[in-house]
């Protein structure tokens, strides 16, 4: 069984407008897997990836990219595995 490449924990996303973006929001995508993220407009698509490097701050929940936390924002690793995004 392959070790998770990217966790998320109970993650929640609320903008300063009060807008809950992501709300208890858990999933693990395992290492060598290939994960698609679908979801019609406004769904949080783009908020749980500015979460994934690190770009919001969370409300609640963590998020590791390979074991290391993203929630204080974007570390050297994560930034070297995921440029493009």
């Amino acid at each position: 069984m392959s070790q998770s490449a990217i966790t998320v924990d109970h993650v929640t996303v609320t903008y300063r407008n009060g807008h809950t973006a992501l709300r208890d929001t858990t999933f693990q995508v395992p290492g060598g897997s290939i994960a698609a993220l679908v979801g019609v407009n406004g769904s949080g698509k783009s908020t749980l990836f500015k979460a994934l490097m690190g770009f919001v701050r969370l409300a609640k929940g963590e998020i590791a990219i390979l074991q290391q936390p993203v929630n204080k924002g974007v570390e050297t690793e994560s930034d070297r595995l995921c440029p493009a995004i």
